[in-house]
């Protein structure tokens, strides 16, 4: 009986020991410790392990530093399997990644872990969602104990690779010419400067050459990172504008979209630049009117005429007016220099209080001038450049052709301005020599030929001056080249008078000719001649004529048969009185 009752607590003992073994078995699937580890199997922890690691080309993998990521418990498993949400998601560790392949969080109990990236990889989004097995989620859920087939897997650590995007913002500036069109041509260096930390080598950009096109500069899509854009060329007409453009591309830690990355433009270094990527070039000073830019032009007259021209004929002691416009840039205030500088020509005498300037028609003292007699350059600058911004600024002088000008030359006016736009740009542009104005000197010369008025033969000695025509009136003549204004004819009867301004002259005799046999009445007439530029040298010939019609004979008598004539007419005119008178 004894036996009988061991044989039947032996076989209790086993039920009982089987009984537990198999609610062991049905337990731990729950995450029920029911002994010493979270499961009998294994008795290893539950664990998530991040791989951030991403295939960025197709073939290589490549790290991806600086996402933050955390660790939450969600919900709790009870004993029958089921699990019950907690109220608020219990932090349970949150991990960087830095230069490790992978991170791992572990969970000491049971129950439903949710893992989320809470800051993004520099140049990468927020991580959307993980995949695993293909499958896209916010955030990537655990329940663990993992079972596999229904049973408790042997392997209690989920593997997650992020569902990461690149960014690749697109970035397009504007580029505008000063009338707001498109000033297609200009070239940019382009260049990153500061990539963030997961960019590799073919992110990187060193001084890629970029071209406005249609107005636009079209940089392609570019990583989150700092970028530089510098003029090189600007296009004819306009002047550089090397001011680095400098911007980053850079969004928030939790940015989820690229339209949360933002394009960012440093508009303090750079004052053309807008916050949307829009800049300008200006014109630039030129005086070249086949060129677009900020023209500057010059013209002449001749003093007390109306209209001015690039060419005009002039005397010798003749005023000339010059006028000279300039365009000033619209971005005057930026310039460091602009200088006007002329250089009057040798042949000119520059009349220096005739020197003045005009803004937009109104007379102005807001110029900084001198006249230089010692090199004949007049320099000019501006006092205030911000008052100037778009005006037109008038010069205007008069000079005299002075004698050390000769017939038919040629007197240009070199006109520059020296400017620095504190841009890049500098120059020292001119009028391009057949655009300059000019002033052709005229001269003429009067030839007179003195001849007897009926033999036609040369007459020497007869004096003359001249009187030139001034206002309707003929004065008397000074040459203004030096040239004599009176002289005598040589024995070939002739006398010129050489550099004579064009005009028109009175030709006076001061004293008639006279020979060793006859003498000659004074020419009276009222002889003018015109010297042009058609005609500019003109011959004239004044006669004489004597002051009796006979001619002593010549011989060995000479006069002597002409005084014995005389004599007797003055006996027989004695001899008629007294034969009159005695008659009476």
């Amino acid at each position: 009986m004894l036996n009988d009752f061991k044989s039947k607590t032996k076989k209790t003992v086993s039920l009982a020991a089987a009984m537990v073994l198999s609610l062991t078995s049905i337990l731990a699937p729950l995450g029920v410790n029911a002994g010493s580890t979270p499961y009998p199997d294994t008795g290893k922890p539950y664990t998530i392990t991040i791989q951030n690691k991403m295939k960025s080309d197709g073939s290589v993998d490549h790290i991806l530093k600086g996402a933050t990521y955390k660790f939450e418990k969600i919900a709790s498993k009870n004993a029958d399997g089921s699990l019950t949400d907690l109220p608020q998601a219990e932090l349970v560790d949150t991990k960087t990644i830095g230069n490790e392949n992978s991170i791992q969080f572990t969970a000491q109990t049971p129950g439903k872990y949710k893992v989320t990236q809470t800051e993004r990889s520099p140049g990468y989004l927020l991580g959307q969602g993980f995949k695993e097995n293909g499958d896209v989620a916010d955030s990537t859920i655990a329940d663990f104990p993992l079972m596999k087939d229904g049973k408790i897997s042997a392997n209690q650590n989920l593997n997650v690779i992020p569902k990461l995007t690149k960014i690749e913002k697109p970035v397009t500036l504007t580029k505008l010419g000063e009338d707001k069109i498109a000033v297609d041509g200009t070239e940019f260096k382009f260049n990153s400067t500061e990539l963030n930390v997961n960019a590799q080598t073919t992110d990187k950009i060193t001084d890629r050459v970029v071209t406005v096109q249609n107005g636009k500069i079209d940089l392609g899509k570019l990583v989150e990172g700092k970028y530089t854009l510098q003029e090189t060329k600007a296009v004819k007409g306009y002047a550089l504008n090397n001011r680095m453009i400098s911007f980053e591309i850079t969004g928030d830690k939790t940015a989820k979209s690229l339209d949360e990355i933002k394009v960012v433009y440093d508009t303090a270094s750079n004052k053309d630049l807008t916050k949307d990527g829009k800049f300008q070039n200006f014109l630039k000073p030129g005086g070249n009117p086949e060129e677009p830019g900020k023209l500057f032009d010059k013209k002449v007259k001749i003093e007390g005429t109306d209209a001015y021209s690039k060419d005009v004929h002039a005397n010798v002691g003749q005023t000339v007016e010059y006028m000279a416009t300039f365009n000033i840039p619209t971005d005057i205030k930026d310039y460091v220099k602009y200088e006007i500088k002329d250089v009057i020509d040798s042949r000119l005498d520059i009349v220096e209080s005739s020197i003045a300037y005009q803004v937009d028609g109104q007379a102005t003292t807001a110029m900084t001038s001198n006249y230089d007699s010692a090199t004949k350059t007049i320099n000019a600058s501006i006092t205030n450049p911000a008052t100037f911004e778009g005006k037109v600024v008038t010069l205007t002088f008069k000079a005299v052709v002075n004698k050390t000008a000769v017939n038919k030359d040629v007197i240009p006016n070199d006109i520059t301005v020296n400017f620095d736009n504190g841009k890049g740009e500098t120059g020292i542009p001119n009028i391009p020599e057949k655009e300059q104005p000019k002033v052709t000197v005229d001269e003429g010369s009067l030839t007179i030929n003195k001849i007897d008025g009926e033999t036609k033969v040369a007459l020497q000695g007869a004096e003359f001056k001249l009187q030139v025509e001034k206002k309707g009136k003929f004065v008397d003549f000074t040459n203004p080249s030096g040239g004599a204004t009176t002289g005598t004819t040589n024995a070939q009867g002739t006398l010129v008078f050489e550099r004579l301004p064009l005009g028109t002259y009175k030709i006076v005799e001061t004293k008639a000719p006279k020979t060793a046999d006859a003498e000659y009445k004074l020419n009276k007439e009222d002889i003018q001649v015109t010297l042009t530029g058609v005609k500019a040298s003109v011959t004239q010939e004044v006669k004489n004529f004597k002051t009796t019609t006979w001619t002593p004979a010549t011989g060995t008598l000479g006069t002597l048969p002409y005084i014995a004539a005389v004599v007797g007419l003055g006996l027989v005119g004695t001899f008629m009185y007294k034969k009159s008178k005695e008659s009476k």
